[in-house]
């Protein structure tokens, strides 16, 4: 496996740092309530039982997986993938590109982010900057993110559980592209018509 000293650091930094600015970013906006907790009934309505303990599974066994790699690397290494330690290094800069781009993202949507599938007071629909072409850019990045992670890791288990993440994330956005469409019917339609879902669209409709 080689020297796994430098992906080990890389891998535990970067499993800590996204959370941790989504956490700065949602007490920023909100600062008398965590990003994380006091999820209402709507919202948790809105994400669905199944797909709420489904994805908070994942992120639990991802930190598990994390943990232990980076205390005993022995006790993952049957689910070891030899990758290039080229592509290794190339994960870990597009995994810190990503972070930047995330805080970008953040800044932008500002007081409008929740963790969880809710409105807030007063919400407005975001359609400039990085929202003019995109109109879920914030998953683009943690696509972007796990992906990375996953290459970084070359575990084939971690690989896995960034799969399993990345395909909640869809059926997310399905249901968050609902609740938008119930808040500014017409407008965000228009709005859909325009823009792409995680990639910008070659030719507006």
């Amino acid at each position: 496996m080689g020297d796994e000293i430098p992906f080990r650091i890389g891998l535990v930094a970067l499993s800590a740092l996204a959370p941790f600015i989504q956490v700065y970013f949602g007490r920023k906006a909100r600062p008398h309530q965590g990003a994380y907790t006091s999820v209402k009934r709507d919202s948790f309505r809105r994400e669905g039982r199944l797909n709420f303990v489904v994805h908070a599974a994942l992120v639990f066994a991802m930190g598990i997986v994390v943990a232990l790699y980076a205390a005993y690397p022995p006790s993952v290494a049957w689910s070891h993938v030899a990758i290039p330690d080229a592509w290794r290094w190339a994960g870990l800069g597009f995994g810190i590109v990503s972070l930047l781009a995330l805080i970008k993202v953040h800044r932008q949507l500002g007081r409008f982010w929740s963790a969880y599938l809710e409105l807030q007071e007063g919400h407005q629909l975001i359609t400039t900057g990085v929202y003019r072409r995109i109109r879920h850019p914030m998953y683009s990045v943690l696509f972007f993110f796990l992906l990375a992670a996953a290459v970084m890791s070359a575990n084939w288990l971690f690989m896995v559980l960034c799969a399993g993440r990345m395909l909640m994330f869809f059926e997310r956005i399905r249901r968050e592209e609902g609740m938008l469409i119930g808040q500014f019917g017409d407008e965000y339609r228009r709005y859909q018509q325009r823009t792409g879902r995680l990639l910008p669209r070659l030719r507006a409709g």
